[in-house]
This record gives C-alpha cells, sequence and structure tokens, in this order.
C-alpha cells in the first residue's frame, strides 16, 4: 500500500492494479484508499487478470466482487452502528444546534460509500461520474 501511496503521489495519472494473493476486505478499503485503481486475486482465472489489466488501461476499477460485497457490508454495518449510537442533535438554550463531544462519525461521506458501491457493480469510472 505504501508503494501505490508513494506512486500515485508522486505520477497520480498512474494507474495501480494490485494484483494479491489476501482476500480481505480491509486490505481492499487499503488499497482503495492509496489510489489503486484495481484489486484482483492471484487465484483469479488468468482471463480475469489479464481483463482486469485491460480494465485498468480503459479506465474502469476492476474489483474483486466477493471482496467488494463485503467491504460494503461492513461500511454498512459500521454505519448502522454508529446512528445507534450517536446521540441525537439537541438544541440549545441560545437556539444553537449541538451534538455531543462523543459522537462517532461515519469514515466515509455519503458520496463515497455512493462511489464505492457503483465499483463493487463494476461500472466504469465515466459511468460512475
Amino acid at each position: 500500500m505504501e508503494a501505490t501511496r508513494k506512486l500515485k503521489a508522486h505520477s497520480p495519472e498512474t494507474s495501480v492494479l494490485i494484483l494479491t494473493a489476501h482476500a480481505d476486505h480491509s486490505l481492499l478499503m487499503d488499497a482503495v484508499k492509496a489510489g489503486a485503481a484495481g484489486y484482483v486475486l492471484k487465484e483469479d482465472h488468468p482471463d480475469l487478470v489479464l481483463d482486469a489489466v485491460r480494465a485498468v488501461l480503459d479506465g474502469e476499477t476492476p474489483l474483486d466482487q466477493g471482496l467488494a460485497m463485503k467491504l460494503l457490508r461492513s461500511i454498512g454495518e459500521k454505519a448502522t452502528a454508529q446512528e445507534n449510537v450517536r446521540p441525537q442533535t439537541q438544541t440549545s438554550t441560545s437556539g444553537e444546534s449541538t451534538t455531543s463531544a462523543s459522537s462517532m462519525t461515519n469514515p466515509l461521506t455519503p458520496r463515497e460509500t455512493e462511489v464505492l458501491g457503483h465499483i463493487a457493480s463494476g461500472k466504469t469510472n465515466r459511468q460512475i461520474a
């Protein structure tokens, strides 16, 4: 992930495809945060890996669908848990809205979650935009 971050910082136009043996949705999230354009597993059929390389070259975002769905479920569960813990906004005596300092925030914005859903469904960058 560090190599991807450094490469993207030095050359933002470069597309990075992660080819990994790690079927871990948290690593997929790390790869997306680092700027990777795609994330595929070494155990995938060679034709699928080749298709992923071609997709990245065409500006698409290939992700292992199973991992992407696990990631989306995890994000949804965290958001639901945070909503259940987050205190309601209250109005102070001065009329200002206040929220407890202990309230938790979603790690992704609603737009980031929406885009991640589009990526998981296999949409291209152009389609998402």
